[in-house]
C-alpha cells in the first residue's frame, strides 16, 4: 500500500494491489490506493487468478522476506507482466543467511 500511496501522489491512477492478507488489502481499497484487489498468495506451487501479461509496471516492496514471498515466486510476476514489461523489485539484503531459499537471488 505504501508504493500505490506515492504513485498516486505523482499523479498515477491505474493501480490494483495483491495480497494474501485480506485486511492489509481492504486498508488499501478504504484509502484510495487501489483499484482492484487481489486476495491471493503467490510462489510455493500457489498462482494468482490474475491473467497472463495484465500489467505494465510491476513493483514489489518489503515483500520479500521469509514467511511472505520466497523466490520462487518470480515465475508468478513475471507471468501476470506484459512482455517488455517493466519488473520493480525491492528487498533487503541478508535474508540468503536466515533462509537458504533466499541464496537462488544470487543465481
Amino acid at each position: 500500500g505504501l508504493i500505490a500511496m506515492k504513485l498516486r501522489e505523482k499523479g498515477y491512477t491505474n493501480i490494483d494491489g495483491l495480497d494474501g492478507n485480506p485486511e492489509m488489502l481492504e486498508i488499501g481499497k478504504k484509502t484510495g490506493r487501489f483499484n482492484e484487489t487481489i486476495c491471493s498468495f503467490i510462489g510455493r506451487g500457489k498462482t494468482s487468478p490474475i491473467p497472463d501479461e495484465t500489467y505494465d509496471v510491476n513493483m514489489t516492496c518489503g515483500a520479500w522476506a521469509p514467511g511472505h514471498i520466497y523466490p520462487d515466486a518470480f515465475e508468478e510476476l513475471l507471468r501476470v507482466t506484459k512482455t517488455r514489461g517493466l519488473c520493480v523489485w525491492a528487498r533487503r539484503w541478508g535474508y540468503e543467511e536466515v533462509s537458504p531459499e533466499y541464496a537462488a537471488f544470487d543465481e
